[in-house]
């Protein structure tokens, strides 16, 4: 009976966490004077789901790149346990977990703003185009993430290219 009750309530967050999207905005940069980031739930499974970074960099106007270059969507598959926050506690105890295509490694709790005792993670994908790192905290909606550090590993002229951001919505 516990099971079922603990699965209907996953279930139940799941919906509300996969109906929302987190709006961030990218912090000024070296190379870019901001821009945005969209995180949200793309889809999901019984046991897992795709989490999508949209971003739209808004590049200085010295910059020698495409628009189309500083835009895209990267998805991560994670397992469900990371909906809520037993997926960062199980990360912390274990340190690192293989998932999907990626490595996810805890790295340390901290408090971001009014938001004490954050879980900031890094995520390593196996495609080594990006990595990211994200601080979750539980009172967030969605897929948690109340600022990111995302860093293109491919960027013409510029290389790998770190845009961070922060929740505005």
């Amino acid at each position: 009976m516990k099971y079922f009750l603990f699965l209907f309530v996953l279930l139940f967050q799941l919906n509300s966490f996969s109906a929302e999207k987190l709006i961030h905005k990218i912090s000024k940069g070296k190379h870019h004077k901001g821009g945005k980031i969209e995180l949200f739930v793309k889809e999901r499974t019984e046991d897992s789901f795709v989490a999508t970074i949209a971003y739209q960099i808004k590049k200085k106007f010295y910059v020698p790149i495409s628009d189309s270059k500083l835009m895209g969507n990267v998805d991560q598959p994670l397992p469900l346990v990371f909906s809520t926050k037993e997926g960062y506690i199980q990360l912390e105890t274990e340190k690192s977990m293989k998932v999907n295509k990626a490595t996810l490694k805890f790295i340390a709790r901290e408090s971001v703003g009014r938001y004490y005792d954050t879980y900031k993670i890094e995520i390593l994908p196996d495609n080594k185009k990006w990595k990211a790192m994200l601080w979750y905290h539980p009172s967030i909606s969605s897929v948690g993430w109340l600022k990111t550090e995302l860093t293109l590993l491919n960027i013409p002229v510029l290389g790998a290219y770190r845009v961070k951001s922060n929740l505005v919505k």
